[in-house]
């Protein structure tokens, strides 16, 4: 895949996945330790005027740091309880709410997380792709030249706690 493809192509989960692989192919962290991550908190908030299934969680790392993710799904159809072919999330108040599956391949995505990795290595490329969500971090400024840069091939993506949280929807049945 060219860099100019990157640009303007829309942004779903395994796009930002397949960039992270392509942009940082040696790594041996990020998608390689999500086992490390687990998610402590996964609240589902439907947004039904705009057809948007917004995911908050916490997650805690083998080393005992607490981070914040935020994601929005695009393109969710919501559906009346007891219709075929649905899987039911818990919203904020309690109450159950029913969705068609999200497929991985079709829906865009927006996310966010507070970690370094995320907001020095991929914020300010998903916002320029339009897959950040909530307001842009300080910018990220080089203290050195003589390190290379924290995201050479300008790529957009994904940290481990984001990766983990599609993971366990994925488990959930929620995203296919």
């Amino acid at each position: 895949m060219k860099f100019s493809e990157w640009l303007i192509e829309t942004k779903n989960i395994p796009q930002l996945r397949r960039h992270i692989e392509q942009g940082f192919p040696d790594t041996k962290k990020r998608q390689h330790i999500t086992h490390e991550v687990k998610i402590t908190k996964l609240q589902y908030i439907p947004i039904t005027y705009n057809n948007i299934l917004r995911i908050q969680s916490e997650s805690l790392t083998d080393g005992g740091n607490v981070h914040k993710q935020l994601m929005d799904i695009v393109n969710v159809t919501f559906q009346p309880p007891n219709s075929e072919n649905t899987v039911g999330v818990t919203d904020e108040l309690g109450r159950e709410r029913f969705v068609t599956p999200v497929e991985l391949n079709v829906h865009n995505v927006k996310v966010n997380c507070d970690c370094k990795d995320y907001e020095f290595r991929f914020a300010n490329f998903n916002i320029q792709n339009k897959c950040h969500l909530g307001p842009p971090p300080p910018p990220y400024v080089r203290k050195t030249t003589t390190r290379p840069e924290v995201n050479p091939m300008k790529v957009p993506g994904m940290c481990k706690h984001l990766l983990r949280v599609t993971e366990d929807m994925q488990k959930q049945g929620i995203l296919i």
